[in-house]
């Protein structure tokens, strides 16, 4: 195959609308990296199964150095551990909220509870009430937020909808996928969400989220059909099938939040409005995740140092993997991965995403390092023993999610049992998904090539998924481009 570069590439037609940033100071902040909740917050928990280090906790955590977090955990499903301000919020000048949230993925909570992101709620923000021991439960006071537990996670407003995300007849509008996504991947500060509620002048709410550390928002949008969540200035809303559901109105609110049965941290809280705040954020965001980038798209590796402004990548610390671009001895780079442990710890995804339709479709060139060692390297398996590429296209670009359940439409599993992947539903080898021809595992590894040499680039693949412009693809290969 005679390729001067090695392209990975992404083809349709979209127009883009950028929008400018406002210049915007803060109605209240608070990160709690004094040690000390303060007046500010009210917090309660309890312990009805007698172990306090375990059934209930409301207090601040050290998740590092001098960065606190508070942390809530509960066992019991009562909605009665909870955190809420002091103070109340009026609407008016786009008041909004913005915090930081994940969870607690190591610990068992009461003899109920489950591991985050089992069962796990925030129940908030915006709460009616300032009552925190005699309000009731939050998931019954949210006049706008999210509501319910992962993954049923549904939007709420006034309290006046009932039925969670897992309830055909529930007029709460479950969330979109990568909503859940960017909730059950948030484990860590360093893979946190950051979630922004926005309150209409008079009534109604918006709410987007971030799952990059606040460099882009995307707007909240329901499973069902992707109706971006905007009531602003609405007296109802019919976001399911099942009714309309009055928005909410109070003025003024609390901020709160509420644990189910696992532990949530929640830190980094802003309260702004556009008279007041920090002049860091971006305005409401946008899409509800459709995506868009400007196409054609394109990647040919032209530096050693991989583009973060396209990319992101996880693995293990080395030598356990490699992943960066490489000159495998010929001047023309090219991506390597490689992992030594059978775990797809290993991977890269784009950050940009695109709208199935005109035909879009990913062109890219695959070959294989057989001998690992002559760059320094020990791998698990020489190429192609146990090689998989799991892609291309993804449902989500949460890069924390395993990349084999996540897969819209590509390959999954491993020479020399490659399967057709759509949808992250088939599970099993060769089984429930589609098992590729012996042509296809015979060109990812010929068996002419020259074993004194150390990558296939000559014998290496090009392929090319079409998605389909409503559902499906289609996938096809060459040995010469």
């Amino acid at each position: 195959m005679n390729v001067t570069k090695r392209l990975f590439s992404v083809v349709t037609a979209i127009f883009m609308l950028a929008a400018a940033a406002p210049s915007w100071a803060q109605v209240l902040s608070e990160n709690w990296n004094d040690g000390d909740i303060g007046s500010d917050w009210q917090v309660q928990g309890h312990t009805p199964f007698g172990d306090p280090a375990l059934d209930a906790r409301a207090e601040l955590v050290e998740v590092s150095t001098g960065d606190f977090a508070l942390f809530l955990a509960n066992g019991p499903s009562d909605w009665q551990v909870k955190a809420l301000s002091a103070q109340s919020f009026p609407r008016g000048d786009n008041t909004r909220v913005t915090f930081s949230f994940w969870g607690d993925d190591q610990t068992l909570f009461g003899a109920g509870g489950q591991v985050f992101p089992g069962a796990a709620a925030i129940s908030g923000p915006w709460q009616t009430t300032g009552d925190i021991a005699g309000g009731g439960s939050f998931s019954e006071t949210i006049d706008a937020g999210v509501d319910f537990w992962w993954n049923a996670l549904a939007w709420e407003e006034s309290g006046g909808a009932t039925g969670h995300g897992w309830d055909p007849d529930s007029k709460n509008p479950t969330l979109s996928d990568l909503f859940m996504a960017s909730y059950g991947n948030a484990r860590s500060k360093e893979t946190r969400m950051i979630i922004r509620v926005w309150l209409g002048n008079e009534k109604g709410a918006a709410m987007d989220f971030s799952f990059d550390q606040g460099e882009t928002f995307t707007a909240a949008a329901t499973a069902l059909d992707g109706t971006v969540i905007d009531t602003r200035g609405m007296d109802e809303h019919n976001l399911t099938p099942n009714g309309a559901v009055p928005t909410g109105t109070t003025s003024p609110l609390w901020v709160g939040w509420s644990p189910l049965t696992s532990g949530i941290f929640i830190d980094d809280i802003k309260i702004e409005t556009d008279s007041n705040n920090d002049g860091q954020d971006p305005p409401f965001g946008g899409d509800g995740g459709a995506g868009g980038a400007g196409l054609p798209w394109t990647e040919s590796w032209d530096s050693l140092d991989l583009d973060t402004t396209k990319w992101t990548t996880a693995g293990h610390n080395p030598p356990m993997f490699h992943m960066a671009p490489i000159d495998p001895g010929d001047g023309d780079l090219a991506f390597l991965m490689g992992n030594m442990a059978l775990d797809w710890s290993t991977k890269l995804r784009s950050k940009d995403s695109w709208p199935r339709g005109e035909n879009l479709r990913c062109t890219f060139d695959l070959f294989g390092l057989d001998d690992s060692a002559r760059l320094g390297m020990d791998f698990a398996h020489q190429y192609p023993g146990a090689s998989g590429f799991h892609g291309p296209f993804h449902s989500t670009p949460i890069i924390g999610e395993n990349i084999y359940a996540t897969i819209d439409a590509g390959m999954d599993f491993w020479w020399n049992i490659i399967g057709f992947e759509e949808g992250g539903q088939a599970t099993g080898l060769q089984t429930a998904n589609f098992s590729i021809d012996d042509a296809f595992h015979a060109a990812m590894h010929p068996a002419g090539r020259d074993p004194e040499e150390a990558v296939g680039r000559d014998t290496g693949i090009k392929m090319r998924f079409w998605a389909g412009d409503v559902s499906g693809f289609f996938m096809e290969w060459s040995l010469d481009g």
